[in-house]
């Protein structure tokens, strides 16, 4: 789901990307709460082999550390090894290209923060 389609109206979008809003939505009200819980989850997903599962878990991290940076602030140097984790990986082993394209969305997200530290 590209940042460009996220202000258009629910009629205009496809379900999958209605389910992606509605997951990262979900994730942010989580993190509000159970941060640890939610980011240690989200953290042993990455190291997953099934690779939806690795998406998803680099999609909701990414948005995390964009819109509710406060809430995962101390998990930080947690989330920055398990991306390193996945970086060093065979580029077969990291996954199809839409998993590297959130990755590297990830790592660009995770310079900046850690920038402003």
């Amino acid at each position: 789901m590209g940042k460009e389609n996220y202000n258009q109206p629910e009629s205009a979008v496809s379900a999958n990307e209605r389910n992606t809003r509605e997951l990262l939505s979900c994730c942010s009200l989580l993190s509000r709460s159970y941060e640890e819980k939610l980011v240690s989850f989200l953290i042993s997903r990455v190291g997953s082999g099934d690779e939806a599962s690795r998406l998803a878990a680099l999609m909701c991290l990414r948005h995390l550390l964009q819109d509710s940076y406060e809430q995962v602030q101390a998990r930080v140097e947690d989330i920055f090894r398990a991306v390193h984790g996945v970086v060093v990986l065979r580029e077969e082993a990291r996954g199809a290209p839409e998993v590297q394209r959130v990755l590297a969305d990830l790592t660009s997200v995770l310079a900046a923060r850690c920038k402003t530290m």
